[in-house]
């Protein structure tokens, strides 16, 4: 299942209304393509907040219509017929409803395996049906041909998931089918010569052989007292406390890497890819990579995306510092950056050679009156999760900022940080939705997936895209093709939006744990910034020592990091940046009695 940036009034009523005119409208400005396949009414229901009943009477509607088709065993999808209107821009929608009426997201489908853009799904007309009582059993694929109830199969963990169908896991060989060279011949400790033991030899035979292997090739015996290493003369180091909560943020549960889902893909890739592929690349990125985040970025972010200006980057880092050296190079030095702001980021910023101003947060996100005074030719925002405050930028300040840089001609870079993890707020469409011109989006799959993977996105003006690609042609030739080739079949198959909806049920069930750990523990202290993303800003009680309650906690074992850092102004009240993405529900729960103590030992 993908995630749609839709909206409904529920002040106006009529929701099933409401639902199919966003359908429909996605359908006709593209952002629904044909093929793509939408979620069962159950969840979509529970994704919306709606009754079931209004979800059905929506796609029955829509099937009346022609725009979506339902088959036994396929789900519902969008008709093969159905293209886009023609003059309407993908991801900008016409209004539909009043003016600041309050939105509600919901979520909606992806292309099912081996489906063509813009070409029809094989197989969808025989056997179409509207939807009726039997409608989720169709979405879902829980029914057979005949209408029995097909048997659960067994999964693990990683692929409970998994859609059916889906091509296996290869078998683990064993050690027999081995190579010679693979298979395992003694067992040996890091760092210590082999040791074999001979059929056919005595014991006290095979202890002279290893005593021999052991002293080789120096002839002494290596070192093996349990007593300190020596160290220079003067004071001994004490070795810091382990740490047995690491609330760091940033980081995300790198244990729920789907493995076995990257596995497949990467092997359809191996398989699908023809071997000219494997040359130097596109230094823009594979061509359906592109294609795919385009469209995947149109449905999720309302962003208007084509993939000509979609350029793939090694992380957000990599596009954040291309983009500032292109603005550089041509004239445009002074950049504004939020404040607070990461304090990682700014001398990655500062070695690009522009000149770095400050611009103020506040509870409604980024002071743009302030920002107008900076004189700055561009500016880079966090504006649906900020970083590390949390706030979301206010909507009066969302049209406020495209207006300041339409009328200074000046470039939005948006850091879309978070935005896949939301759990109490309204999506937000993307700002570059909105001023396709004058923003360059930024994304990646560092929280989504690994940060190690190095995966990341620009989707920037046809001007500077044509900057980013060159600048990688000049620095490191493109990205990894087979990699780019199997995050593609991600996006297309829907393995990436499952796994999105498992990872924000678990994050949201691991916030809820830490917030309610603190609340009770902590009582004088405030937490903000709980609406979306992985981490929360937790401001610390009055008088409290921030530095003091780092060390404290360190000291006890748990790992926390201030905000002290990330400030160019006065601080209004110490606080902690708590990252609660890598840790169970019950390690924050112990982690949050822990942090109690240091802040009570620190304020005493």
């Amino acid at each position: 299942m993908t995630d749609l940036h839709l909206s409904l009034d529920r002040s106006a009523g009529h929701l099933a209304a409401q639902l199919a005119a966003e359908c429909r409208n996605a359908i006709r400005t593209g952002r629904l393509v044909a093929g793509t396949r939408l979620p069962s009414s159950r969840d979509l229901a529970r994704d919306l907040g709606v009754s079931r009943g209004v979800v059905v009477t929506a796609y029955e509607q829509l099937v009346a219509e022609g725009f979506l088709v339902a088959r036994r065993g396929d789900g519902t999808r969008v008709a093969p017929h159905a293209l886009p209107v023609s003059g309407l821009a993908p991801g900008v929608p016409a209004p539909r409803f009043a003016p600041g009426a309050p939105a509600h997201g919901l979520t909606l489908g992806v292309p099912a395996p081996g489906l063509t853009r813009g070409v029809p799904a094989p197989g969808l007309a025989p056997g179409v049906h509207g939807p009726g009582p039997e409608l989720d059993d169709a979405l879902s694929g829980e029914r057979g041909a005949a209408g029995q109830a097909v048997p659960p199969r067994a999964v693990d963990r990683e692929d409970r998931t998994e859609p059916l169908g889906a091509a296996p896991w290869p078998a683990t060989p064993d050690a027999d089918s081995l190579a010679p060279a693979a298979r395992p011949t003694a067992l040996t400790r890091p760092g210590e010569p082999e040791r074999r033991v001979q059929a056919g030899t005595s014991r006290s035979q095979n202890q002279a052989a290893n005593r021999a292997a052991t002293l080789a090739p120096t002839g002494r015996r290596p070192h093996t007292s349990a007593a300190a290493p020596l160290r220079p003369s003067g004071r001994q180091r004490t070795p810091p406390p382990p740490v047995r909560f690491d609330l760091t943020p940033g980081r995300p549960d790198l244990s729920a890497f789907p493995r076995s889902r990257w596995l497949a893909a990467y092997r359809a890739a191996l398989q699908a890819v023809p071997h000219h592929a494997l040359t130097y690349p596109d230094p823009g990125g594979v061509a359906e990579l592109r294609a795919e985040l385009a469209a995947y970025l149109g449905r999720v972010r309302a962003a208007h995306a084509e993939a000509g200006q979609v350029v793939i980057m090694n992380g957000v880092a990599l596009g954040l510092s291309s983009a500032v050296r292109s603005l550089v190079a041509s004239g445009r030095t002074t950049l504004a950056v939020e404040d607070p702001t990461s304090d990682r980021q700014l001398p990655m910023l500062a070695a690009t050679g522009a000149r770095i101003v400050r611009v103020p947060v506040d509870d409604g996100g980024l002071d743009v009156a302030a920002l107008a005074r900076t004189g700055a030719s561009a500016v880079l925002v966090t504006p649906a999760h900020q970083y590390p405050t949390g706030v979301v930028l206010a909507c009066e300040r969302r049209a406020a900022l495209v207006d300041w840089a339409r009328a200074t001609g000046a470039l939005i870079i948006e850091d879309d940080y978070d935005a896949e993890f939301r759990y109490d707020c309204e999506p937000v469409g993307c700002l570059q939705g909105i001023a396709p011109g004058r923003t360059v989006l930024l994304g990646s799959v560092s929280k989504a997936l690994a940060p190690g993977m190095r995966l990341g996105w620009a989707v920037a003006p046809p001007w500077m895209a044509a900057d980013l690609r060159g600048h990688r042609e000049l620095s490191d030739l493109g990205g990894p093709v087979l990699d780019q080739h199997a995050f593609a079949r991600l996006l297309a198959d829907g393995a990436y939006d499952r796994h999105l909806r498992a990872m924000r049920r678990r994050y949201r069930g691991r916030r809820d744990a830490l917030v309610e750990a603190l609340a009770a523990h902590v009582p004088d202290a405030v937490v903000r910034g709980i609406s979306a993303g992985v981490h929360l800003y937790l401001e610390l009680p009055p008088g409290t020592s921030e530095t003091a309650v780092v060390e404290v906690a360190a000291e006890s074992g748990v790992r926390v990091c201030g905000a002290r850092g990330m400030w160019n102004r006065e601080q209004g009240r110490p606080a902690l940046v708590l990252g609660y993405a890598a840790l169970t529900e019950c390690g924050l729960r112990e982690a949050a009695r822990i942090l109690a103590a240091a802040i009570t030992r620190a304020r005493s």
